[in-house]
């Protein structure tokens, strides 16, 4: 189950371009929920100053417990877009933007599963 999501999710990575709107990030990844983990299973929003921060997590490694249906922030990619535009994915991208406009993102991942 878990598995095969995370494999179509990494696979839809190479797709991704710098430059994108959310809405063409949203339709490249895909949007549709599949066995209880929710697709993007998270998005933060980061306002500093006139900049915002949208940070869209698709689950793309099978977290270790993989009895959890609850995807783990471990198995993630984060993709980042400035002021709604993709400027980068994974954790380097996320480390920059960090960097460069000072937010904390809170791991509070208690995602809720219906």
């Amino acid at each position: 189950g878990d598995e095969s999501l995370a494999k179509v999710n990494s696979s839809r990575l190479i797709l991704l371009e710098p430059g994108m709107s959310k809405s063409q990030v949203l339709e490249t990844m895909g949007t549709q929920n599949a066995y209880y983990i929710n697709n993007p299973h998270l998005v933060s929003l980061f306002s500093i100053q006139e900049d915002h921060i949208t940070i869209i997590y698709y689950y793309t490694r099978n977290p270790n417990d993989s009895s959890s249906a609850r995807a783990s922030i471990e198995g993630s990619t984060p993709l980042v877009l400035l002021n709604g535009k993709l400027i980068g994915w994974g954790e380097e991208s996320l480390r920059r933007a960090q960097d460069k406009y000072d937010f904390t993102i809170k791991k509070d991942f208690d995602i809720k599963v219906d």
